[in-house]
């Protein structure tokens, strides 16, 4: 049973503490504070995330689907790189198959 009561002392005592912070510590200087180190901090985070996505995961991503998808090889007997496509049918059975 005494465990159930633990949250309601919890609790209570956390209502405390902020009710007389709020009476003795000036709460909106102290908010427009954390709210400027908190800017800063998502901004550093911001530009770290997205350096290791375009320095690490992308080059990985192009070298294991580019190597299987371009020819990047010159051919100089070739007379044009132009790769014939298989037309497209409009029946309505095709249509039911995308792929």
């Amino acid at each position: 049973m005494k465990y159930l009561m633990f949250p309601l002392y919890f609790f209570g005592a956390v209502a405390v503490i902020v009710m007389a912070l709020r009476l003795f510590m000036p709460f909106r200087e102290i908010w427009e504070r954390w709210k400027k180190v908190a800017h800063r901090l998502g901004v550093w985070q911001t530009n770290l995330i997205l350096t290791l996505l375009y320095f690490l995961i992308i080059p990985i991503f192009a070298l294991i689907a580019g190597k299987k998808r371009l020819r990047l090889k010159l051919d100089p007997a070739a007379a044009t790189y132009w790769e014939d496509v298989k037309p497209l049918s409009h029946s309505l059975e095709e249509a039911g198959k995308p792929f």
